[in-house]
């Protein structure tokens, strides 16, 4: 098998694995997950995972052997490390679960009302405290949707792409369930669905399926330079405008209004103003001015 052939199987099968888990079908999980690491020894989340399938099934002994082997792969793994801390006193008992688990009829796939998407700006603490299968909530704070632990801990932040506009919905009176697909380190995925639509939204789709989305220039500017929504960006071309977020979605902007409302500190308004001095100065009307005869030449006026 080929690097890149070994590689697109690694990812094929944790996703599946992530799914089986999610619908809560351990058997499967604890199988596909046994596989994966004689497949990949040395991947701790895939130990993690089979731990956590053994854990719900029961099997808490051989549960923790595999969390102990995610710590020889990484020792310093704390999900390992946390799972394994609090399975010290447990038993085997087969058939147990631990409670908190998904309702899976909530996560059927449904278009438009169901997505899974990132998290940013996470509290690692918060992060280390959590596994794939866990219930979140969505809290709204400004324009921004912060996830948070069923015990009130802030975890992170859902990217804009799809914050923004589940902000909305959520401020107009829909209702949503979330809860963790996957924990790697410092990437959190999480699948958000409705399971309410307040009938002033009725026709409109929490999550559509285009990735398009129209928004201001300066947003868009202010992600790409900070790489996150996160930061102060200012714009001072042809026209000009000051803009900022932060990761609680709290927003501010100055400017932005076009040539003839604002645009201060622009290259149209400079050019403008300048125009203005050197006619003004040739009507007599203001001193002579020093660019007046570089305008003149630059647009060929004797």
């Amino acid at each position: 098998m080929s690097p890149e052939d070994r590689s697109r199987l690694r990812k094929q099968m944790s996703e599946q694995a992530v799914k089986l888990a999610v619908s809560s079908r351990w058997d499967e999980a604890a199988s596909l997950n046994r596989e994966f690491v004689r497949l990949f020894p040395d991947d701790a989340e895939g130990y993690n995972r089979l731990g956590k399938s053994l854990t719900e099934l029961g099997h808490v002994s051989e549960a923790r052997q595999c969390y102990g082997k995610a710590l020889e792969v990484d020792p310093a793994n704390q999900i390992a490390r946390r799972n394994l801390d609090r399975l010290a006193s447990m038993k085997d008992a087969a058939g147990a679960s631990l409670p908190s688990q998904l309702d899976t009829r909530m996560f059927i796939e449904e278009t438009g009302k169901a997505s899974v998407t990132t998290l940013q700006a996470i509290d690692p603490a918060q992060a280390a405290t959590l596994d794939a299968g866990d219930l979140v909530e969505l809290r709204l704070q400004g324009n921004a949707v912060n996830v948070h632990s069923k015990a009130g801990g802030y975890v992170g932040m859902v990217e804009p792409r799809v914050g923004l506009r589940l902000a909305k919905m959520m401020e107009g009176g829909n209702l949503y369930s979330a809860a963790l697909v996957s924990v790697a380190g410092n990437e959190i995925r999480v699948i958000i669905r409705e399971t309410y639509q307040h009938p002033s939204l009725i026709g409109r789709v929490s999550f559509p399926q285009a990735r398009a989305v129209a928004t201001n220039d300066a947003l868009v500017a202010l992600v790409g330079g900070c790489g996150e929504l996160n930061g102060v960006m200012v714009i001072s071309g042809t026209g000009s405008i000051a803009y900022g977020f932060t990761p609680d979605g709290r927003s501010a902007r100055a400017g932005g209004y076009g040539q003839w409302l604002g645009d201060e500190g622009s290259g149209f308004t400079i050019a403008h103003r300048g125009l203005i001095a050197v006619m003004r100065a040739a009507d007599g009307r203001e001193p002579p001015t020093a660019i007046r005869e570089r305008v003149l030449s630059q647009l060929s006026i004797a």
